[in-house]
């Protein structure tokens, strides 16, 4: 991959990892940045997240839900390795966070699965029940924050 070799890779993932650890994925890739505002945002829209510069391992793509395109710099590749912890916790509004990430037409309204709500698609499948797309909406307006039981 031309030009990767210096490029910094980062990616919301569960609080708590450290160097070292692998990143979670709950899918056969992990999905990675070379955005740290595109990363930040996911780490908001999926709650409890902290954002991690990655080493990138395995077989390497272009994550084509993400395509280079649209400007968010984003890959897919069997595993990463967390290198370091860069923000533990992101204090952005999830509103925030889908007005930053319209701007790569990725949770924007324009998107063809969008919802009357503007519910972001870009985690969702087309044919996700109403009730899923409410739950996910209901979240407007949280934090990403520690739960005071930490």
């Amino acid at each position: 991959m031309t030009g990767d070799e210096d490029t910094r890779w980062f990616r919301a993932d569960v609080r708590g990892l450290r160097p070292g650890h692998f990143a979670t994925t709950s899918s056969s890739y992990v999905h990675v940045t070379s955005n740290f505002d595109v990363a930040r945002a996911f780490a908001v829209e999926r709650g409890n997240c902290a954002v991690y510069e990655v080493e990138l391992g395995g077989y390497i793509d272009v994550d084509l839900d993400y395509p280079p395109q649209s400007g968010a710099g984003c890959k897919k590749c069997d595993w990463a390795t967390i290198i370091r912890v860069v923000e533990e916790e992101v204090d952005w509004l999830l509103e925030d966070a889908w007005k930053f990430m319209s701007r790569y037409h990725l949770w924007g309204t324009s998107h063809p699965c969008t919802t009357t709500t503007g519910t972001p698609p870009h985690r969702q499948k087309c044919a996700q029940s109403a009730a899923a797309l409410t739950s996910f909406a209901s979240l407007a307006g949280t934090r990403c924050r520690k739960s005071s039981g930490n």
